[in-house]
Protein backbone atom coordinates (compact mmCIF):
# COMPACT_ATOMS: atom_id res chain seq x y z
CA UNK A 1 0.00 0.00 0.00
CA UNK A 2 1.50 3.70 -1.16
CA UNK A 3 2.46 5.99 1.81
CA UNK A 4 0.13 9.29 2.13
CA UNK A 5 0.13 11.05 -1.07
CA UNK A 6 1.88 8.40 -3.10
CA UNK A 7 1.05 6.54 -5.68
CA UNK A 8 -1.67 9.07 -6.47
CA UNK A 9 -2.03 12.54 -8.17
CA UNK A 10 -2.92 15.21 -5.54
CA UNK A 11 -4.83 18.12 -6.68
CA UNK A 12 -1.65 20.03 -5.62
CA UNK A 13 0.03 18.25 -8.29
CA UNK A 14 -1.51 19.98 -10.79
CA UNK A 15 -1.70 23.78 -11.42
CA UNK A 16 -4.95 25.47 -11.61
CA UNK A 17 -5.64 28.11 -13.85
CA UNK A 18 -6.83 31.47 -12.44
CA UNK A 19 -10.16 31.37 -13.59
CA UNK A 20 -10.28 34.74 -15.65
CA UNK A 21 -7.06 33.00 -17.80
CA UNK A 22 -9.50 30.30 -18.59
CA UNK A 23 -12.20 32.59 -19.04
CA UNK A 24 -10.15 34.93 -21.78
CA UNK A 25 -9.40 31.47 -23.40
CA UNK A 26 -13.04 30.25 -23.88
CA UNK A 27 -13.94 34.01 -25.25
CA UNK A 28 -11.03 33.46 -27.55
CA UNK A 29 -12.32 29.79 -29.02
CA UNK A 30 -15.37 31.68 -29.20
CA UNK A 31 -14.47 34.19 -31.35
CA UNK A 32 -12.45 31.97 -34.11
CA UNK A 33 -15.02 29.46 -34.22
CA UNK A 34 -18.02 32.31 -34.76
CA UNK A 35 -19.38 31.98 -37.87
CA UNK A 36 -19.16 35.10 -39.71
CA UNK A 37 -15.25 34.44 -39.15
CA UNK A 38 -16.21 32.00 -42.24
CA UNK A 39 -19.10 32.32 -44.36
CA UNK A 40 -18.78 33.82 -48.27
CA UNK A 41 -17.45 37.22 -48.53
CA UNK A 42 -19.57 38.31 -50.69
CA UNK A 43 -22.30 37.41 -47.66
CA UNK A 44 -20.09 39.19 -45.39
CA UNK A 45 -19.87 42.23 -47.31
CA UNK A 46 -23.48 42.26 -47.40
CA UNK A 47 -23.89 42.36 -43.48
CA UNK A 48 -22.18 45.88 -43.71
CA UNK A 49 -22.73 47.59 -46.40
CA UNK A 50 -25.37 50.54 -45.69
CA UNK A 51 -25.73 49.78 -42.75
CA UNK A 52 -25.43 52.20 -39.35
CA UNK A 53 -23.80 50.14 -36.50
CA UNK A 54 -23.32 51.07 -32.62
CA UNK A 55 -20.40 49.38 -31.24
CA UNK A 56 -19.23 49.54 -27.49
CA UNK A 57 -15.90 47.65 -25.83
CA UNK A 58 -12.37 46.90 -27.60
CA UNK A 59 -11.19 49.49 -25.44
CA UNK A 60 -12.52 52.34 -27.67
CA UNK A 61 -15.84 52.82 -25.61
CA UNK A 62 -19.01 53.63 -27.78
CA UNK A 63 -18.86 54.06 -31.33
CA UNK A 64 -21.50 54.68 -34.15
CA UNK A 65 -20.16 54.06 -38.04
CA UNK A 66 -22.03 53.88 -41.36
CA UNK A 67 -20.71 51.47 -43.63
CA UNK A 68 -21.52 52.87 -47.09
CA UNK A 69 -22.24 50.46 -50.31
CA UNK A 70 -19.09 52.10 -51.72
CA UNK A 71 -16.36 51.31 -49.03
CA UNK A 72 -16.63 54.67 -46.91
CA UNK A 73 -16.87 54.73 -43.63
CA UNK A 74 -18.18 57.30 -41.44
CA UNK A 75 -17.57 57.13 -38.15
CA UNK A 76 -18.48 58.95 -34.53
CA UNK A 77 -15.45 58.47 -32.13
CA UNK A 78 -15.34 59.55 -28.53
CA UNK A 79 -13.56 62.56 -27.95
CA UNK A 80 -14.42 64.05 -31.45
CA UNK A 81 -15.89 66.86 -32.65
CA UNK A 82 -16.27 65.82 -36.23
CA UNK A 83 -17.49 63.05 -38.07
CA UNK A 84 -13.98 60.58 -39.13
CA UNK A 85 -14.30 59.69 -42.65
CA UNK A 86 -12.66 56.31 -43.79
CA UNK A 87 -12.68 53.18 -46.06
CA UNK A 88 -13.54 50.10 -44.91
CA UNK A 89 -13.73 46.18 -46.89
CA UNK A 90 -14.29 42.63 -45.76
CA UNK A 91 -11.03 40.57 -46.47
CA UNK A 92 -9.73 37.00 -46.07
CA UNK A 93 -7.65 36.74 -42.56
CA UNK A 94 -5.27 34.35 -42.32
CA UNK A 95 -7.88 33.42 -38.98
CA UNK A 96 -10.82 33.92 -41.16
CA UNK A 97 -12.75 36.78 -42.34
CA UNK A 98 -12.21 40.65 -41.25
CA UNK A 99 -13.54 43.70 -41.33
CA UNK A 100 -10.87 46.14 -41.85
CA UNK A 101 -10.73 49.94 -42.18
CA UNK A 102 -8.36 53.28 -42.68
CA UNK A 103 -8.70 56.44 -42.17
CA UNK A 104 -6.94 59.49 -42.72
CA UNK A 105 -3.48 60.06 -42.24
CA UNK A 106 -4.14 62.79 -40.09
CA UNK A 107 -5.97 60.44 -37.58
CA UNK A 108 -4.69 58.26 -34.51
CA UNK A 109 -5.62 55.43 -32.92
CA UNK A 110 -5.39 55.83 -29.43
CA UNK A 111 -6.17 51.82 -28.32
CA UNK A 112 -4.09 50.44 -30.73
CA UNK A 113 -1.53 53.23 -30.79
CA UNK A 114 -1.62 53.11 -35.01
CA UNK A 115 -2.18 56.44 -37.56
CA UNK A 116 -4.98 55.69 -39.56
CA UNK A 117 -3.06 56.01 -42.98
CA UNK A 118 -2.98 52.12 -43.08
CA UNK A 119 -5.45 49.60 -42.97
CA UNK A 120 -6.86 47.98 -39.51
CA UNK A 121 -8.36 44.84 -39.42
CA UNK A 122 -11.02 42.73 -36.97
CA UNK A 123 -12.06 39.66 -36.95
CA UNK A 124 -16.22 39.58 -37.75
CA UNK A 125 -17.05 37.43 -34.79
CA UNK A 126 -14.79 39.81 -32.65
CA UNK A 127 -16.61 42.80 -34.58
CA UNK A 128 -20.01 41.29 -33.63
CA UNK A 129 -19.04 40.70 -29.93
CA UNK A 130 -18.57 44.25 -29.46
CA UNK A 131 -21.63 45.12 -32.02
CA UNK A 132 -24.85 46.51 -29.76
CA UNK A 133 -27.19 47.68 -32.54
CA UNK A 134 -27.38 48.14 -36.22
CA UNK A 135 -30.00 49.51 -38.59
CA UNK A 136 -30.42 49.54 -42.63
CA UNK A 137 -28.84 52.64 -44.00
CA UNK A 138 -27.38 55.97 -42.68
CA UNK A 139 -30.23 56.39 -40.22
CA UNK A 140 -28.14 59.26 -38.19
CA UNK A 141 -26.98 60.86 -41.48
CA UNK A 142 -23.27 60.04 -40.74
CA UNK A 143 -21.68 60.72 -44.25
CA UNK A 144 -23.80 64.12 -44.26
CA UNK A 145 -23.48 65.32 -40.89
CA UNK A 146 -19.74 66.18 -40.59
CA UNK A 147 -19.87 67.55 -36.66
CA UNK A 148 -20.39 64.97 -33.95
CA UNK A 149 -24.02 66.61 -32.45
CA UNK A 150 -23.07 65.53 -28.64
CA UNK A 151 -20.38 65.37 -26.27
CA UNK A 152 -19.41 61.33 -27.15
CA UNK A 153 -16.60 62.15 -24.06
CA UNK A 154 -19.12 62.19 -21.85
CA UNK A 155 -22.41 60.53 -23.49
CA UNK A 156 -22.57 56.92 -23.37
CA UNK A 157 -24.97 56.21 -26.21
CA UNK A 158 -26.62 52.86 -24.92
CA UNK A 159 -29.27 52.47 -28.00
CA UNK A 160 -30.18 54.45 -31.13
CA UNK A 161 -33.27 55.14 -29.71
CA UNK A 162 -31.72 57.19 -27.15
CA UNK A 163 -29.88 58.92 -29.67
CA UNK A 164 -33.38 60.27 -31.61
CA UNK A 165 -34.51 60.62 -28.24
CA UNK A 166 -31.56 63.28 -27.47
CA UNK A 167 -31.64 64.84 -30.71
CA UNK A 168 -34.23 63.77 -32.56
CA UNK A 169 -34.64 62.91 -36.07
CA UNK A 170 -35.92 66.49 -37.46
CA UNK A 171 -32.66 67.60 -35.98
CA UNK A 172 -30.71 65.29 -37.41
CA UNK A 173 -31.69 66.30 -40.84
CA UNK A 174 -31.54 69.56 -40.84
CA UNK A 175 -27.67 69.63 -39.55
CA UNK A 176 -27.10 67.17 -42.78
CA UNK A 177 -28.82 69.20 -44.64
CA UNK A 178 -26.63 72.48 -43.46
CA UNK A 179 -29.73 74.30 -41.69
CA UNK A 180 -28.32 73.94 -37.92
Amino acid sequence: MPAAGEGRASMRSFPRLPLALLAAALAAACTFLHPDNSKPLDSAVADYADKTILFAGGGHGYQVEYYAPDGSAYLWYPGNERTLRGAWKVEEGELGNRLCFRYGANTYNPVTKTRGDSWECVLLGDIRLMLQEEAEGDILYLATNRSVPFDSKRKRLPSFEVIFEVLGPRRLQERAAGLR
